[in-house]
């Protein structure tokens, strides 16, 4: 499972998208080949989706137009698997914005307060607000990355979700 990555709320590119995201997914997935591996599982994002207009959902077929930095790096990862992953069947996974009930999260967070304290104003995502996203639970993605291995032989050589 590949989880690592660079991520800020800046629309400003870093050159740490590239070299942890993108470069360090290859130096990963070349380190790989020389072992014997049944799945290698990549941490994606939902954002490397187009957007949809509300209400619609974004599915694993949907097209690919990730609209900022991170995103992009993600995109690019997500390409740097599909070329350099070998003999190795992979799975990338787009997750939404991870979060627990310790609020790590600080746009969610920030807005739970807000309504909390019935502070109701802005948006939701702290920074270009044509940025939202949606957010899943830590528990829940635990659980998908356990159906993910403890289904490995049952998936396809190469898969996203």
């Amino acid at each position: 499972m590949h989880l690592a990555a660079f991520y800020d709320f800046s629309d400003t590119p870093n050159p740490l998208h590239e070299e942890v995201n993108v470069k360090g997914t290859w130096r990963l997935l070349k380190s790989l080949q020389a072992f014997d591996v049944e799945q290698f599982i990549y941490a994606s994002t939902m954002l490397v989706h187009a957007p949809t207009a509300p209400g619609l959902p974004i599915t694993e077929d949907g097209a690919l137009e990730p609209k900022w930095p991170y995103p992009e790096s993600k995109a690019v990862a997500e390409t740097e698997v599909s070329i350099h992953h070998g003999c190795v069947p992979f799975v990338i996974m787009r997750l939404a914005g991870v979060y627990t009930e310790w609020g790590e999260v600080p746009s969610l967070s920030t807005q739970i307060q807000r309504i909390y304290e019935r502070q109701l104003q802005s948006h939701v995502f702290p920074g270009n607000p044509s940025h939202g996203q949606a957010f899943v639970h830590m528990d829940d993605v635990a659980h998908a990355f356990r159906l993910a291995v403890d289904k490995r032989s049952q998936l396809p050589q190469e898969a996203s979700y």
